[in-house]
C-alpha cells in the first residue's frame, strides 16, 4: 500500500493507473477503520499526508494549480485521461487528507502547509463541477461524490464553510439537497 506520494517522471498508464488505486486502497482502509493498523501505522499515514503536502502539483503548465496529477505532465493529455489521472487522484488526496485530520489529531499541526494544500485541492476538486467525460460523465461524478464522503469532506466544509463554498455546494447539490 501507498505510503508516498510521488506523481510518475515520464508517462506510464500502466504505474500512473497504479498510483491511482493505492490512493484510493489507502481511503478505503481508512474509511473500514483498518488504518492505523500493524500493517500500516499512523507514522505511515502521517508520511503519507506528508508526501500528498509535498506532491501538491503547483508546477504543470496550462494546468491550474491545486491537483495530485499523476502525470509528469498533461501535454497531449486527452478530456477522459485528464479525468482519469488528474482529477480522481486529486479526490483521493483530498479525501485522504481530510478523512486523517478525524483520526489522527493534530496533523495539520506537524505537517506544514497542511491546510493550503488542502484548500487548494478542494478549490481544484470543483473545477470540472465533479463531471466525469463523455458517456461516463455521470457515473464519474458519482464516483468523484463517493470518493469525497467517503473521506468525510462534506464534514469538513460543514466545519469550515469558508474553505470552499463551491465545493460544498456541489457536494449538497450531488446529494439532492441545498445547504445553503
Amino acid at each position: 500500500m501507498i505510503c508516498e506520494f510521488e506523481p510518475c517522471t515520464k508517462v506510464d498508464i500502466g504505474e500512473m493507473d497504479r498510483k491511482v488505486r493505492e490512493l484510493r486502497e489507502v481511503l478505503e482502509e481508512l474509511a473500514r477503520g483498518r488504518i492505523p493498523a500493524p500493517h500500516y501505522t499512523t507514522a505511515d499515514l502521517e508520511h503519507l499526508c506528508g508526501s500528498l503536502v509535498r506532491g501538491h502539483r503547483n508546477d504543470i503548465p496550462r494546468l491550474v494549480p491545486g491537483s495530485w496529477c499523476v502525470a509528469p505532465s498533461i501535454e497531449g493529455m486527452d478530456s477522459d485521461a485528464r479525468v482519469e489521472f488528474v482529477f480522481f487522484p486529486t479526490y483521493l488526496a483530498v479525501a485522504i487528507l481530510t478523512r486523517a485530520l478525524r483520526g489522527c489529531p493534530g496533523l495539520e499541526e506537524r505537517i506544514p502547509g497542511y491546510e493550503k494544500a488542502l484548500r487548494g485541492g478542494l478549490a481544484f476538486s470543483a473545477l470540472r463541477g465533479l463531471m466525469g467525460h463523455g458517456c461516463g460523465a455521470h457515473p464519474e461524478m458519482m464516483d468523484a461524490v463517493t470518493i469525497l464522503e467517503t473521506g468525510q469532506v462534506h464534514r469538513y466544509l460543514d466545519e469550515k464553510p469558508d474553505a470552499c463554498p463551491g465545493l460544498t455546494k456541489l457536494l449538497a447539490e450531488a446529494r439532492g439537497c441545498d445547504r445553503e
